[in-house]
């Protein structure tokens, strides 16, 4: 009787000693909640990659309108073929947006036979941060276009690359960080040449990148510039109105 007591006082107590463990392991696991960046998530960084504000694709496209200018107005007596910089800084504080970026600028004027000028190679790397009442951002881009129709016609006609990359803290939504490149071909662009903006074009990018807690990211996405400071981004059949200027 006395050895069927201790043995059933014995198993007793490992069960208790067992539960209690377990619940104190269960206690301490902390779960791990995987922060997904969605497609909204990718739109508002590649809003900020386009608009003039945050010194995106259409603020450097007003650069290389501005020196085209110059050219097409013969107030630069600058050789063909050589190239040329400029440097400067932009801060923009509003009710809006905070930012403050610097800027380096490169381009080369190419003449016909008899020395006029025809095109140009423009290229701008622009470094900075911005920050709306939807995101935060730290970033830097690069870009690489030809500019045509440098004297004839009512428009210049781009060509080129743009790439952004950097880190973004949502404010919207889930209120994800992520760290993002943006890697965009633009076709056919065309600016006026008087009011220095899109009037049309596309372009093609790709967004990926990772969310600070390691889940990857990619989507593929076309802009559709309508004119009147309007694009439209698509992104999985899904349009999203964005207001460049």
């Amino acid at each position: 009787m006395n050895t069927l007591l201790k043995s059933f006082g014995l198993f007793a107590m490992l069960f208790v000693m067992t539960f209690t463990t377990s619940c104190d392991r269960k206690g301490n696991d902390t779960p791990v909640i995987e922060m997904t960046i969605s497609e909204e998530d990718a739109v508002d960084v590649i809003e900020g990659a386009l608009t003039m504000d945050t010194e995106g694709l259409v603020s450097e496209l007003e650069d290389a309108a501005e020196v085209a200018d110059k050219y097409a107005e013969k107030t630069f007596n600058e050789p063909c073929g050589v190239t040329f910089d400029s440097t400067f800084t932009v801060v923009e504080s509003n009710a809006f947006i905070t930012a403050s970026y610097s800027n380096h600028l490169e381009w080369t004027v190419y003449c016909n036979n008899a020395e006029i000028p025809v095109n140009l190679d423009f290229s701008r790397e622009s470094q900075g941060t911005y920050e709306t009442t939807r995101m935060e951002s730290a970033d830097a881009s690069s870009s690489a276009w030809n500019l045509d129709n440098l004297i004839l016609g009512t428009n210049y006609v781009l060509n080129g690359t743009y790439s952004r990359s950097g880190s973004q803290t949502s404010k919207v939504r889930n209120e994800n960080s992520l760290t993002s490149t943006i890697q965009m071909t633009i076709t056919n662009l065309n600016v006026n040449k008087g009011t220095r903006r899109i009037e049309s074009g596309t372009a093609d990018l790709t967004i990926s990148g990772t969310s600070t807690t390691g889940h990857s990211f990619s989507f593929d996405a076309e802009v559709i510039f309508q004119g009147n400071g309007a694009a439209v981004v698509v992104v999985n059949g899904n349009s999203y109105q964005i207001d460049l200027y």
